[in-house]
């Protein structure tokens, strides 16, 4: 997605890319006039580690960022505008909503997985479904019990498809899955960062690494992480990654029991008969089946739901790489009341305990964490979320009354409608009245 909006400026700029849609557009409507209807499966809710890699992923953006302002500043244009490009800070869940404001105008269908996309791309392909002729997406898929192949591009210029075929890859490099499952987490993917040891170059002389020197690696453990963990090759991990072996087997089991979203709309656990009693370390506290259909709907976002799962609110760096004192004062303490509100007005609809648990901030600053004042007791004395949440109602005819105030959904159109004095008296609800008295018919 990034790639075909040819803007390396993007991160420096903000906002969304002038150029992206157009090339976007063209790719699918070829797509479908080359008869491949597709479907699109996004990330939900992080799995274990997702979220912290994220964050890591963000700060070595903004190290580069800042990079990149140098040439900027010293009046050379070209190398800067090459040092933003490779930059990287830009990522597709950035665009997520961009994206799929595209598919909604083409009526291309689109859902959000409860939590991994790939493990519900994986459950598309498993069920041999009539819908799904094949997958496509990151080689990260090839760690879930898909078929056998993956599709990772389409050119349809030249009319060729690009793929990956699992049965073949373990056949090259004479392995079984389950050792190949390992060795791929070895090399690092979007939940667990990569086994130190691979990054060393006293260990591995060629860089950068490859899945060969991840399976020579676990080969000389006996096949064996923990022997692995606990082998001279785990001194660089000791002082670099000394959580790697438990995040390890966070993504491991992560995987073995991915939660999915059945084609009939109910929520599963994959192998749930062996499932784990500590099962909320690594797939986090379960939610009620409706904010997962809303959340499949793309109706709310996976972000709140995410904090209340996870119990913990990362905050990333700026895109442009401003460390400014401003913005951290910004997004740790003028944006805290309205997260607290927001978890606060969540949790209240789902299972008292989530009332009752502890949400941890953490930005990317300070290894400290805040807790958040959202539970309930927390507002004594003042206005409760919830309360004034209820005392809010929008029916169609007033909305009828602002159509003319932009686009429905939009930031420019909420502003503009709450200029219109009436629309606004109209949505301040008093309540249900009062049901008349009921006579006994006996």
């Amino acid at each position: 997605i990034i790639d075909a909006g040819g803007e390396p400026l993007l991160a420096a700029l903000g906002g969304y890319p002038f150029s992206m849609r157009g090339p976007i557009e063209d790719d699918l409507r070829a797509w479908m006039a080359h008869g491949i209807t597709p479907t699109f499966y996004f990330d939900g809710m992080g799995t274990a580690g997702s979220e912290e890699m994220a964050m890591r992923e963000a700060q070595t953006a903004m190290g580069r960022m800042e990079e990149a302002w140098k040439p900027y500043y010293d009046n050379r244009p070209a190398e800067a505008v090459q040092a933003f490009g490779r930059s990287g800070a830009v990522k597709a869940r950035h665009l997520t909503r961009f994206f799929q404001q595209i598919l909604l105008d083409l009526g291309i269908k689109f859902e959000v997985a409860p939590y991994s996309a790939c493990a519900q791309l994986a459950y598309i392909d498993q069920e041999d479904l009539d819908c799904a002729m094949g997958i496509m997406g990151p080689q990260e898929l090839l760690t879930y019990n898909i078929n056998d192949s993956i599709i990772t591009k389409i050119d349809v210029e030249k009319g060729l498809i690009y793929g990956l075929v699992k049965s073949q890859i373990l056949r090259k490099l004479n392995i079984n899955e389950e050792t190949f499952v390992d060795a791929f987490l070895m090399t690092g993917t979007s939940s667990l960062p990569p086994f130190p040891a691979l990054n060393d170059t006293e260990v591995v002389t060629k860089q950068p690494y490859t899945i060969l020197d991840a399976v020579n690696m676990y080969r000389t453990a006996g096949k064996s992480i923990n022997a692995l963990c606990d082998s001279p090759l785990a001194d660089a991990l000791r002082s670099q990654e000394p959580q790697w072996k438990d995040k390890y087997q966070k993504a491991r089991m992560a995987i073995k029991h991915a939660i999915i979203q059945t084609i009939d709309g109910e929520i599963e656990v994959t192998n749930i008969d062996e499932l784990t009693h500590d099962h909320h370390e690594y797939l986090g506290l379960q939610l009620g089946p409706e904010l997962y259909h809303y959340q499949n709907k793309a109706v709310i976002s996976p972000r709140v739901l995410n904090w209340l799962v996870n119990l913990k609110v990362y905050v990333e760096p700026p895109l442009e790489g401003g460390d400014s004192p401003e913005y951290r004062n910004l997004v740790t303490k003028t944006l805290l009341p309205i997260q607290e509100q927001a978890v606060n007005l969540y949790a209240s609809k789902m299972h008292r305990a989530f009332q009752y648990k502890n949400v941890e901030l953490q930005a990317w600053f300070d290894k400290k964490t805040t807790v958040l004042q959202h539970k309930t007791a927390d507002f004594a004395g003042l206005a409760n979320p919830t309360q004034q949440a209820d005392s809010w109602r929008v029916e169609e005819e007033s909305m009828k009354k602002v159509q003319n105030c932009g686009d429905f959904g939009t930031i420019g159109f909420a502003l503009k409608s709450l200029e219109n004095e009436e629309f606004v008296k109209e949505t301040i609800f008093k309540g249900l009245p009062e049901p008349a008295n009921l006579k006994s018919t006996q």
